[in-house]
């Protein structure tokens, strides 16, 4: 080989081969820095491209993992709400059975039904889940988020499975128990209607509007002198003196001592309506819970228990030291009359010439014991023959009739005697009789109880088994996303380990490639010295 200062061959091999060497030692340090074999494009267009793809379904399926934790969430979060609820119903079970019991306050019990109903909405309403709530629906709108279904991503091509909420489109979710119906949003219980004694509802339970009524309002018979009335379903319950019988024999007896309370009285009446197979309950307000089996608690319920306030009543006087007793055979010894409404009485002697108990010109006989009888006398005897809402005091008497106006009174004089008896109208008393409303919702079941629970206890079971049908969607969906949860795990492991086979290096192997390419750029820097250090040699020849 010629020696040139103009060429080096061995220069030019060696540099060549260092090149070389050097961009395959460049490519394998990047391969060992980065830990892939395919790290872009450039390395191999094709396994980039489908590592691509991998990688974006592997995104994808974080998206989805995540989704189906979230929903995985919003059932466990139902799934607990469900089993309070469960346990509350197996709770109220135990309360209805319980007021089957003798002597068990029925309004106390339809209280604690409804409380515990209440409670059941609360624990499915509050069973939500980032926005989710699987346990009410979309009316009952406590808050913006309730009544939603859960919808999860499926897979990474964006589909999605629905879960629907368990109570559809029923308003409450006791309501969809069957336990009540026709909820107001947010509504309580009480402002429901009760479906535990369906066939009980506001038109034919009524409450009674006892809760003011006093002592003063209830009048009692002696036998003789009707005492307050109430007549329910075709029964007069009516109140009397203990041991004294009742003014009509039909009328059903409520015995009272003097100087009785009200509760007294209230409950007294309770107790014979329930006696007389007509379901009631006293309330803790006084007021009176009754099954009326009509169809208008306004019309259904009549009486003359009197409240305070309200309506009209007229005070009547009667005065007069001279009063006519005539004999009844209306000649010219007739009595003075008293016209009381469309009904006409006279004063009598005796029965003597009375016909049925009627004068010979049809006005009804009132004896009287004496001749010359008071304004006293006179007073008591119309209240003894059983003129109901007359009071006599001394010279007074009062007429009063419960209602809008006020009932008629009028004295005409007889010609038995030189009659001065007169009648002077008085003031207005005010005076209000008691009143029936429409049964609430604690009214009906107050009233179902003291008829029987059975029909309860079989409505709350018909709802344990419609909760335990809820729960067992609930479990279904907790599997169905675990199911779900755990193949796109696997999945997503599966994608991973592909993309890894197709862009991961062998670090083993680039390890000792890395090794020889170091090696090999050492010797060609040292040929390529070696090359260089020719051209000194031609300088050697010259000296």
């Amino acid at each position: 080989m010629s020696l040139s200062i103009n060429n080096n061959s061995s220069s030019l091999v060696a540099l060549e081969a260092l090149n070389a060497t050097q961009t395959e030692l460049s490519k394998t340090e990047n391969t060992v820095s980065t830990g892939k074999k395919v790290d872009n494009a450039a390395d191999s267009p094709a396994i980039y491209s489908i590592a691509a793809q991998m990688n974006g379904n592997l995104q994808g399926m974080t998206a989805v993992s995540d989704s189906l934790s979230l929903g995985a969430q919003v059932v466990a979060t139902a799934n607990t709400a469900g089993n309070k609820i469960v346990s509350s119903l197996q709770t109220l079970q135990n309360t209805v059975t319980t007021a089957g019991q003798t002597g068990t306050d029925a309004s106390a019990m339809a209280t604690q039904i409804l409380s515990t109903l209440d409670s059941i909405n609360s624990y499915a309403r509050n069973a939500t889940f980032s926005g989710v709530n699987l346990l009410t629906s979309g009316s009952d709108a406590v808050n913006a988020y309730n009544g939603t279904t859960l919808q999860t991503l499926a897979n990474v091509q964006g589909q999605t499975q629905t879960f629907k909420t368990m109570s559809g489109s029923n308003t409450t979710l006791v309501d969809a128990l069957g336990l009540t119906s026709n909820s107001a949003a947010g509504s309580s219980a009480a402002d429901s209607t009760q479906s535990i004694f369906s066939s009980l509802n506001k038109n034919n339970v009524a409450e009674l509007q006892t809760g003011n009524l006093t002592p003063s309002g209830i009048s009692l018979g002696d036998g003789t002198t009707a005492g307050s009335t109430v007549t329910i379903s075709g029964k007069t319950f009516e109140f009397v003196q203990s041991g004294a019988s009742v003014s009509t024999s039909s009328n059903i007896a409520v015995s009272l001592d003097s100087g009785f309370s009200t509760k007294n009285a209230l409950s007294a009446l309770v107790s014979s309506m329930n006696g007389a197979g007509v379901n009631a309950s006293l309330n803790s307000d006084n007021s009176i819970a009754v099954y009326t089996g009509g169809t208008d608690p306004a019309t259904d319920v009549t009486g003359t228990l009197l409240s305070s306030t309200i309506a009209t009543s007229q005070t009547h006087t009667l005065t007069g030291s001279t009063f006519a007793v005539g004999d009844g055979a209306d000649g010219s010894a007739k009595g003075d009359q008293f016209t009381i409404d469309s009904t006409t009485y006279e004063l009598v002697t005796s029965t003597a010439h009375l016909t049925n108990g009627k004068t010979t010109g049809g006005h009804i006989g009132i004896t009287v014991g004496s001749t010359t009888p008071t304004a006293s006398d006179v007073a008591t005897a119309l209240a003894n023959a059983g003129i109901t809402g007359l009071t006599a005091s001394g010279s007074t008497l009062t007429y009063t009739v419960p209602g809008a106006t006020a009932g008629t009174f009028s004295v005409t004089q007889g010609n038995a005697a030189s009659s001065d008896a007169a009648d002077t109208p008085g003031t207005s008393v005010a005076i209000k009789a008691i009143t029936a409303t429409n049964g609430s919702a604690a009214d009906q079941i107050a009233v179902g109880i003291k008829g029987g629970v059975t029909t309860a206890v079989s409505a709350i079971q018909s709802a344990i088994t419609n909760m335990s049908s809820v729960m067992q969607n609930l479990g279904n969906y907790s599997n169905t996303l675990s199911g779900l949860s755990t193949y796109t795990s696997s999945l997503t492991d599966a994608v991973t380990n592909g993309v890894s086979a197709l862009t991961d290096a062998d670090m083993a192997a680039e390890s000792a490639k890395l090794t020889s390419l170091q090696t090999k750029q050492s010797l060609a820097i040292k040929s390529l010295t070696i090359a260089n250090g020719q051209s000194q040699n031609i300088l050697s020849l010259f000296q």
